[in-house]
């Protein structure tokens, strides 16, 4: 696939929107949550059609397309979806996850600047599959797909990036990584547990979702965007009606799209990058509250 017609340039004036406000174009039938780098430099967003499924990734200060991964090569493989993706903290070392419905079956690679790390098939595919990579890059999380020693028996399991026969299944749910490798599990309270041996280091209540707290939401119900008083409302659910960019305290729209198909916001909270139906627009939020209308990157 040529992407290099697609690309479109980013605005680096702080305020300033571009004339074009799709930032990022996908042009793709395949929807994913966009993911961002720690530092929010990188963005590693689901694009292509379901039968040529590619993983794209941007450079985001620069508004350039690095580089395109495609699904490897399955016989009689379609309906192909880039469902997860994982930073290091390093930005340059990432896991890719592609799954293969028609198949049931699923494909994890881990990639460092152009070479891959690690790539394992998977089969038995479940509703929610899902990969996390550990900050140092050396471990990696792996849920959603028969993982089990016994048939039937599907689990979570942390496996060794160089080494895949290394592994440990998980009795308990993946919450996130800790900046020292450590594995947060959850339910029925939040523990850190060691990666390999299990052993709990420390137990705490259940940690409260953020976005389901109502501190952090507007008198309208919504989540605030950041440190803003922005918030994004849908009609329906993620990708069946429209959704809205709109101000907490006024209720005064932004911007509305048919719909969306995944969001996420940057971890410095300044950047809100939205899937649409055209690709992938980045909201510059203080902006956005200062003018009173949507502002892009």
């Amino acid at each position: 696939m040529q992407f290099a017609k697609i690309l479109a340039a980013l605005c680096l004036c702080a305020g300033l929107a571009c004339a074009d406000p799709i930032a990022l174009k996908q042009h793709c039938e395949v929807r994913s949550e966009p993911v961002f780098s720690r530092g929010g430099q990188y963005l590693l967003v689901g694009a292509g059609t379901s039968k040529s499924a590619v993983w794209n990734l941007w450079d985001v200060p620069k508004g350039q397309l690095l580089r395109s991964f495609s699904a490897p090569a399955a016989a009689g493989a379609s309906g192909i979806k880039p469902v997860s993706a994982s930073f290091a903290a390093d930005g340059k070392t990432f896991a890719l996850l592609f799954t293969y419905w028609d198949l049931g079956s699923v494909r994890v690679q881990v990639w460092r600047q152009g070479q891959v790390l690690y790539d394992q098939p998977g089969k038995g595919l479940e509703a929610y599959p899902f990969i996390s990579l550990s900050p140092d890059g050396s471990l990696l999380l792996l849920s959603g797909w028969d993982l089990a020693d016994k048939p039937g028996r599907d689990s979570s399991r942390v496996v060794t990036v160089a080494d895949p026969k290394r592994y440990r299944n998980l009795k308990k749910a993946f919450s996130r990584w800790t900046d020292d490798n450590q594995m947060v599990v959850a339910y029925p309270e939040t523990l850190i547990e060691e990666p390999w041996s299990g052993k709990i280091r420390q137990s705490t209540p259940l940690e409260a979702k953020k976005y389901g707290d109502k501190k952090n939401s507007g008198k309208s119900g919504w989540p605030y965007l950041g440190k803003t008083d922005l918030g994004l409302r849908f009609e329906k659910l993620m990708g069946k009606g429209r959704a809205d960019l709109f101000e907490q305290s006024s209720g005064k729209v932004l911007a509305s799209w048919p719909r969306l198909w995944g969001l996420v916001l940057d971890p410095k909270e300044k950047i809100q990058a939205v899937v649409t139906d055209e690709g992938v627009v980045l909201i510059d939020l203080k902006a956005s509250q200062q003018a009173h209308a949507l502002k892009t990157l």
